[in-house]
């Protein structure tokens, strides 16, 4: 993946967040983290989790400057198991409207297909996904055609960032695609769960936090125990959300908007 962005970006190293080291592993697992900058892009975050024979995810975010409102890039592919693989691209709209699509996305994309799903169990796509983005499951590793798709994705997104105007600030939009995503960094997402640091620690295709073990499924779907969920008061339909401790751990706690 770094051969790819270097093939569209001149990478200037920049320093990861406090809480991220640029390596950390176990006897099974690794995460592997990166960040530049570059030309128009105030951020560009890599990141390459890896557990041995069972889980690979990789995930890359490019932020623009704040002066320009062109969307910000997104891209992810995991291997689960061996057995399911799961490929996502878009450019991710930073404001909503006929004219900004046209502008940014459509200008650029126009020649693409439309997703053919509005629901999706890993997004929300009602809010900052392009009708241009591309996602893909499978039973069989299509890592060379979402390689190629990613490929053709960067050198769109670099015209469409280069031929961006400056405007006065887009930070608001950045700031609200950040909470919205639940995430401010690429590490935060898919990965959130993750930092093999105080909070939680990799076994095998278990994380385990504290005395408790909390396992994924071949979906990549995070179960807790129902004495946990009993004893945290939890019930079916709760909304839970992570909360970065910038730390290195998080917190998981029952939303207001809980049912």
């Amino acid at each position: 993946m770094i051969d790819l962005i270097n093939k569209h970006f001149n990478l200037t190293p920049d320093n990861l967040p406090d809480w991220l080291d640029p390596v950390v592993e176990n006897d099974c697992a690794v995460i592997r983290s990166y960040a530049w900058t570059s030309d128009r892009c105030r951020r560009i975050r890599l990141c390459d989790l890896e557990i041995k024979d069972k889980f690979t995810a990789v995930t890359l975010v490019i932020y623009p400057e704040f002066k320009y409102e062109t969307p910000i890039f997104g891209t992810e592919y995991l291997r689960i198991g061996g057995k399911k693989f799961f490929g996502a691209t878009d450019f991710h709209p930073v404001r909503s409207g006929d004219e900004y699509e046209q502008k940014y996305i459509l200008n650029y994309l126009g020649d693409m297909p439309d997703r053919d799903k509005e629901n999706s169990k890993f997004y929300d796509l009602s809010k900052f996904f392009s009708r241009k983005f591309w996602l893909k499951k499978d039973t069989t590793d299509f890592w060379d055609e979402y390689i190629s798709t990613t490929d053709l994705f960067l050198s769109r997104y670099k015209s469409c960032l280069f031929e961006s105007e400056p405007i006065d600030s887009s930070m608001d939009f950045h700031i609200e695609y950040d909470r919205h995503m639940s995430a401010n960094d690429p590490a935060h997402g898919i990965l959130r769960v993750i930092t093999l640091k105080s909070l939680l620690t990799i076994t095998s295709t278990t994380f385990c936090l504290m005395k408790t073990t909390l396992t994924i499924d071949d979906d990549g779907v995070l179960t807790f125990p129902d004495e946990l969920i009993e004893q945290l008061g939890w019930k079916e339909g709760d909304m839970l959300q992570w909360i970065d401790n910038k730390d290195g751990s998080f917190s998981l706690v029952k939303s207001d908007d809980s049912v």
